[in-house]
Parts: C-alpha cells; sequence; structure tokens
C-alpha cells in the first residue's frame, strides 16, 4: 500500500530490509545464473490494515490470549 496516502491513524505493513533482501537475491542470480521460488502469501489487492495475527484451532484470536498455544503470523 502508498504509506504516504493511508488515511491518518492506518497501520501499514512496510518490510524495506525484506524488500532489499530480495533484490540481492535477484541480482545474484541474474549475475550467476539459477531460478528461485518465492511464495507470498500476501493479498492481491494492497490494502491497509494490521497483518499480524494469532491463529489457534482454526480461529483468528488476540495475539496475547494463549501464550505459546497459538502460531503468529505476520
Amino acid at each position: 500500500p502508498d504509506a504516504a496516502n493511508a488515511p491518518q491513524g492506518a497501520i501499514v505493513e512496510v518490510a524495506p530490509a525484506r524488500s532489499a533482501l530480495m533484490a540481492q537475491i535477484a541480482e545474484r542470480i541474474a549475475g550467476q545464473g539459477g531460478a528461485g521460488l518465492f511464495i507470498d502469501y500476501g493479498h492481491l489487492q494492497p490494502g491497509i490494515g494490521d497483518t499480524f495475527q494469532a491463529l489457534r484451532r482454526h480461529e483468528r484470536e488476540d495475539v496475547l490470549a494463549n501464550p505459546g498455544e497459538a502460531d503468529l503470523t505476520a
């Protein structure tokens, strides 16, 4: 998403380290040959919101509700 145009109070996920790492990997593959498979489980359309969540027993729940019993993802 375009963080500069996000509404006041919106939560926007920005990952410059991830972008830099992917650029380095692409540069190495281009220079040395090879291939890579990268899977991004993100949405097809940009959006505004929090991507940090907890999943427990196939249901979303508060990330602090059951420490050690839920899978955390972002």
